[in-house]
């Protein structure tokens, strides 16, 4: 295949733009932080208010489900402002069998159970979710990108150099 001119005005252009959009690559990781960051603490006062209107109620496990790995499903029966209630949830797989009593923390309507029975716990767990899973999704993306411009750069640099050479 014949090798295509390129001017060196091209090269020059070609290699400036490819080091600004390094730090615009930059700048755009950043953001996406600020925004994952942001939307964890909204994530987190959203489960504070949840807990805030939760209470803690004796329940019955009517049946357990699965022995699926390290959980189960668990259906349970319980009773708020009057009103009995059976759902069921997916809990850790410990020594649950029907019959069983358990404390579980549950919405104030009495529709949503909650995985833990402890607010910190609850808020941990969101946040760990949130910023473990979606930035390390991101700080991947990113360095790929900053990896495949810093080549791009490179590439830009050395036939600058040779542009350079040329004309000595």
């Amino acid at each position: 295949m014949p090798k295509e001119e390129i001017s060196q005005e091209k090269i020059v252009k070609t290699g400036r733009m490819l080091e600004k959009a390094e730090d615009i690559v930059a700048i755009v990781f950043i953001v996406f932080l600020v925004i994952q960051c942001v939307y964890t603490v909204k994530d987190s006062i959203n489960t504070h208010n949840d807990y805030k209107s939760s209470a803690l109620v004796e329940a019955e496990v009517l049946e357990v489900f699965g022995y699926e790995k390290d959980e189960v499903i668990v259906k349970y029966e319980y009773e708020v402002d009057g009103k009995t209630y059976e759902m069921a949830v997916i809990r850790s797989n410990k020594n649950i069998k029907p019959g069983d009593k358990e404390t579980i923390r549950v919405g104030k309507d009495g529709k949503k159970i909650f995985k833990y029975n402890s607010e910190p716990e609850g808020i941990w767990n969101d946040v760990m979710t949130d910023l473990g899973f979606v930035d390390v999704f991101g700080l991947v993306i990113g360095l790929m990108l900053v990896q495949n411009l810093d080549e791009k750069i490179d590439e830009g640099r050395r036939a600058r150099g040779e542009i350079k050479g040329a004309e000595e």
